[in-house]
């Protein structure tokens, strides 16, 4: 099973440090490094309503440890 990694790399809107679990959604969304974290203040929902629609529409899931 894939595992949660931390990168090298921070969230552009609140600064805090980007995983492979963020990484996924940066590119899914095609925008410059944003976290779960602010994706659901964007998008107005709370962490398990955000991972099920991104499950729903893209088929995404995150990785275990998330």
């Amino acid at each position: 099973m894939p595992k949660v990694r931390l990168l090298d790399e921070y969230c552009h809107k609140c600064g805090s440090q980007m995983n492979s679990w963020d990484k996924r959604l940066t590119n899914t969304f095609k925008v410059v490094g944003t976290c779960e974290r602010c994706f659901c203040d964007i998008y107005d929902m709370d962490k398990d309503t955000f991972r099920k629609q991104m499950e729903d529409f893209f088929d995404m899931r995150p990785c275990q440890g998330l």
